[in-house]
């Protein structure tokens, strides 16, 4: 039995167990953000690229086992890049030694020395091939216990809050997120802007605009997880942002008790967002944080290429048609969801909820504020620093939130709740200010029956489904502290 054994670990398992432990070290560290389906498929295509590099070199090396090995240094490298990468920042800082204008030459000559030396290379490779399957299959079993452990009993929801009124009037409400809009200090302050018509025409149409509202994070991912959770979340591992941070927020907005709160009052619930929620997926591509899938196939080399080569690439070299292709494609989700906003008014008897998220006026700042595109080169990562740029893209925006609200309010059938607000203010300074005007953001309800006990100066947006509750559903939920955390990308 021992022989057996002994026999089979010097067989190349390893070429299938490093792509398997890969995908499951990704799956578990991020469950359950991650689609078991997309796993499988992503391991699928990993695991058909090995064979296809394999058989290659086989030819190339007229040996299997000289073959599977420098595969498996191939795609190691490829796999463990971006966890080495980052490991690498945090030690070193952005030394040259980590660029990629750097590394690249490296892991190139690396490569060829390593082929070389294998093409004349006498070795059979047996100890190694049993190493390597020894260790994947212990990395293996670690994180097959961990994702047991994960499952049974470390995923913790948000704290359900039961909502119950069947005598309420039951309206339906839509949520209008304008990301990163700018509050009415801030745009005084730091802009020299008088956004005051704009505000009238929200209080002309009925809405209470909140004096010096605020958010608690400046961040979306964090901020939308705080409302929609009506919570502050727990404090980050880390002093900066990280992927597994924006994990748990989008995770949180997914199974948010704002949205199962409504669906106990037996609203249907309508995504127009940039999030997963009730596990209704975002129709769009988010470009601004990695989720589901490229949570693991973001950190290998080639996607770290793709990410940040080929965009300093199309900005150092002005690749204009390159940059306009980028351009477009968000342009276009960005008007795809304006659309849908305008599709999924509600005309039913039923009431729904609907949340849609806005990236405007966010960056890219596409037209000015008479309506005609901005260059190209304005359009690109990097240039989110214009403030006269976004001062015009927010006083375009401003006519498309007017349109949309007013379709809502026109087109529905019973007069509808809206809540128009910004998830953070303006953030992206040349120079350092006072990080208060960060969460400096907008607040601005309608109720049917201009009825707005609850709604007080200075609330902060984590109390905004706690007041509207409490007004609406005749709840007596505690309201928070209206505090801040700053967090640092």
């Amino acid at each position: 039995m021992n022989k057996r054994f002994k026999f089979r670990f010097q067989h190349e398992y390893f070429l299938f167990l490093l792509p398997l432990f890969f995908v499951l070290h990704g799956f578990t560290e991020y469950f359950p953000a991650i689609p078991l389906q997309d796993s499988i498929l992503l391991f699928s295509c990993y695991l058909i690229a090995i064979v296809l590099v394999v058989l290659l070199l086989t030819f190339l090396f007229s040996s299997f086992r000289k073959a599977a090995v420098f595969s498996f240094s191939l795609f190691a490298i490829n796999f463990f890049f971006g966890a080495v990468h980052d490991f690498s920042k945090k030690l070193i800082g952005h030394s040259f030694l980590i660029q990629y204008s750097f590394l690249a030459p490296i892991i190139i000559l690396l490569i060829i020395v390593a082929y070389i030396c294998f093409k004349k290379s006498k070795q059979t490779f047996n100890r190694l091939t049993k190493y390597l399957n020894i260790l994947f299959a212990l990395f293996l079993l670690f994180d097959i216990a961990l994702l047991t452990y994960k499952s049974a009993f470390k995923i913790t929801k948000p704290s359900p809050i039961t909502i119950s009124c069947t005598d309420c009037a039951k309206p339906d409400i839509y949520l209008i997120i304008a990301d990163e809009y700018a509050g009415t200090q801030e745009l005084n302050d730091l802009f020299q802007f008088d956004n005051r018509p704009f505000e009238d025409s929200l209080t002309k149409k009925g809405f209470h605009l909140i004096k010096t509202p605020k958010s608690n994070y400046n961040y979306t991912p964090f901020s939308m997880a705080s409302m929609l959770s009506m919570n502050f979340l727990p404090p980050m591992k880390s002093e900066k942002i990280n992927d597994e941070e924006i994990n748990h927020c989008t995770n949180t907005i997914n199974a948010a008790p704002v949205i199962k709160a409504f669906k106990d009052l037996g609203y249907v619930i309508d995504n127009n967002s940039i999030f997963d929620i009730d596990n209704i997926p975002t129709k769009v591509e988010t470009r601004f944080f990695h989720k589901k899938i490229k949570l693991i196939s973001g950190q290998t080399l080639l996607s770290r290429i793709k990410r940040d080569l080929s965009f300093n690439l199309i900005t150092r070299f002005k690749m204009r048609s390159e940059m306009k292709r980028v351009a477009n494609e968000q342009l276009n989700d960005l008007n795809f969801i304006y659309n849908n906003a305008l599709k999924t008014i509600n005309t039913e008897s039923t009431p729904h909820f609907v949340y849609t998220h806005l990236m405007m006026p966010h960056y890219p700042y596409f037209f000015n504020a008479e309506g005609k595109m901005n260059d190209v080169l304005i359009l690109m990562e990097g240039e989110q620093i214009r403030a006269k740029e976004y001062l015009a893209y927010l006083k375009y925006c401003n006519h498309l939130f007017l349109r949309l609200i007013d379709e809502i309010q026109h087109r529905s059938k019973q007069p509808p709740i809206i809540l128009f607000m910004s998830d953070h203010g303006f953030r992206e300074f040349v120079e350092p200010v006072d990080e208060a005007y960060h969460f400096m953001n907008i607040n601005a309800v309608f109720f049917p029956n201009q009825n707005y006990q609850g709604f007080y100066d200075g609330m902060s947006n984590v109390n905004q489904f706690r007041v509207l509750f409490n007004n609406q559903f005749q709840q007596h939920l505690p309201l928070l502290k209206d505090s801040t955390i700053f967090l640092r990308e």
